[in-house]
């Protein structure tokens, strides 16, 4: 098996309808054109000491199957207006010298307060895909040594400073039912959001995943349209890299690109697991510069299962902090949407109770 060539074409057809269906309608956005979110810099609200960044962690450059150069890719994103960009070429494709040269190339575009280029790459196996940021060496299921499910597991595993993240899944390219590895759970703590059933799949296995989703890209159109973004207290690699460890992502609905929601419970921030307690004193914070005028619905998850919504009057943030009763085991995130909307909404990343 080789990762030249990403396999299976139901895997494709499938991404290529979820990227029409999310992605497309972010391109020709008037909220998008009056000025991209990366525009806003530190002027955006400080939400219990974190700003809204927004960005993209999957795309690939001439180094694999896409276009330009790693240089050309920053740039491209960074005119778009996002403000993190991770560059994540296949595994299977690059040299040595193009894995140290793409590091070499984000660690010149990135620039503090402004821009963060991040340098990573893609995993290719029959069982599903994975990227990974902040190591030293790369792998591909084109060595031996490193050709199961199993194997990957265990070397993200000893990577001391490893984020990894699933792509998006469907059955029978689901990473084995999303079977849970302990270890690997620590440094895999992302996933692109794909169908409820395997969000909800991933999850209930037991591992703790911020959630998002990438454009993927191949193409130069790098930065164009993200999907997700971070929580983080400065636009910094290293605080950039530390949201992503922490899981602490959203996922940006296609109705409205700017349009977010974040979720905190017990004065933790989401991605976090809250200690056994009998109850979760949430703070829901909803951002949205260009309101609709609309109601703005919040919905509260618990497993899956809607158990609190509110309405809130348009305005540019919203502050919601239902109490509820906590269950040890459970993960619970926030949906918003605003009236009239068909799915998806924009979705927070989960908390959970152990």
């Amino acid at each position: 098996m080789t990762g030249r060539t990403e396999r299976r074409s139901g895997f494709w057809l499938l991404k290529a309808w979820i990227l029409t269906w999310l992605l497309i309608p972010l391109v020709v956005s008037p909220a998008r054109a009056a000025g991209p979110p990366g525009t806003a810099g530190d002027n955006r609200p400080v939400i219990n000491g974190m700003r809204l960044y927004f960005g993209d962690l999957h795309s690939h450059s001439g180094y694999s199957d896409g276009q330009g150069t790693p240089a050309e890719a920053f740039a491209v994103a960074k005119a778009n207006g996002i403000d993190f960009l991770g560059l994540t070429d296949h595994g299977s494709m690059l040299t040595p010298g193009e894995w140290q040269e793409t590091l070499y190339q984000a660690r010149a575009a990135t620039v503090t307060g402004q821009f963060v280029a991040l340098r990573g790459f893609e995993y290719n196996l029959s069982q599903g895909d994975l990227i990974v940021f902040n190591t030293p060496t790369y792998v591909s299921a084109d060595n031996p040594q490193y050709d199961t499910l199993a194997e990957f597991y265990n070397w993200i595993a000893a990577q001391p400073t490893a984020i990894g993240q699933f792509t998006q899944s469907f059955p029978g390219f689901n990473f084995n039912n999303f079977a849970y590895h302990a270890a690997a759970d620590q440094k895999i703590t992302l996933r692109e959001l794909s169908t409820p059933e395997q969000f909800f799949l991933s999850l209930n296995a037991g591992w703790h995943l911020g959630t998002l989703l990438n454009s993927d890209t191949h193409a130069a159109n790098w930065g164009c349209c993200p999907s997700m973004g971070v929580a983080a207290p400065s636009l910094t690699e290293a605080a950039i890299l530390e949201a992503l460890r922490a899981g602490r992502t959203f996922f940006i609905s296609p109705h409205d690109p700017n349009l977010v929601v974040v979720l905190q419970a017990n004065g933790h921030w989401m991605g976090a697991t809250v200690a056994r307690t009998p109850t979760l004193n949430l703070t829901i914070t909803a951002h949205d510069p260009d309101p609709t005028g609309g109601n703005l619905n919040l919905v509260l998850y618990d497993n899956g299962t809607p158990i609190a919504k509110a309405w809130l009057q348009s305005s540019l943030v919203y502050t919601w902090t239902p109490v509820v009763p906590a269950t040890p085991g459970h993960y619970y995130y926030v949906a918003a949407y605003y009236d009239g909307w068909a799915a998806p909404p924009a979705y927070s990343s989960p908390v959970w109770v152990e």
